[in-house]
């Protein structure tokens, strides 16, 4: 990592290696990404990841709504680790390719569903103004449904934060790795 010294196994406390030992033994192999960084805050790591396994199982959005709100909030952050791991996912849920090309090259998409254009609507003008206006919140309210919504923003929320820890302490991607927004990114920030 760029920013902060990698625990190296042998090294961990009990709480992180219990932490690191879950995040292995789960869907993703190895300890990657955001929660890299969060282990060396191990209680914290265990509370993201509650909230965003809440957020990805038991959630009542769709697995396409929720991976278009992770997409158009890495491509807002600039998140190429977060862009990399959800890209493929998005597609999978059924996300068409046009529109996750749009957002890549931070174009708005020609929505084919009604729900994604009115979640992008909604998601876009939250982080772009801090505000949702009552004729946007109403026509993503009558897509998803409240608790939908909620998920919504909480997905937009906690997204956020994995972007921002990944932006501050600067988590490089693999070698050879690059996504459509890595050309807009250095080090340090925006080029």
């Amino acid at each position: 990592m760029t920013r902060l010294t990698e625990i190296e196994t042998g090294a961990m406390t009990d709480e992180q290696r219990r932490f690191y030992d879950w995040m292995a033994a789960g869907p993703w192999e190895r300890l990657e990404g955001p929660f890299k960084v969060l282990l060396h805050s191990p209680r914290l790591a265990d509370a993201v990841n509650q909230v965003n396994q809440f957020l990805r199982g038991e959630g009542t959005l769709s697995k396409r709504i929720r991976e278009l709100v992770i997409l158009i909030n890495a491509r807002h952050w600039e998140t190429e680790i977060e862009w990399l791991s959800h890209e493929p996912q998005a597609r999978k849920a059924g996300l068409d390719d046009a529109v996750i090309a749009a957002l890549a090259q931070g174009l708005e998409p020609d929505f084919r569903a009604d729900d994604e254009a009115a979640v992008h609507a909604f998601c876009r003008e939250l982080l772009e103004t801090r505000w949702v206006a009552d004729a946007t919140f109403a026509r993503a309210r009558d897509a998803v449904g409240e608790e939908g919504l909620i998920e919504v923003v909480c997905t937009l929320g906690l997204y956020a934060m994995l972007s921002l820890v990944l932006n501050a302490f600067e988590v490089p991607l693999g070698p050879g790795m690059s996504t459509p927004i890595s050309e807009r990114r250095g080090p340090g920030g925006p080029r």
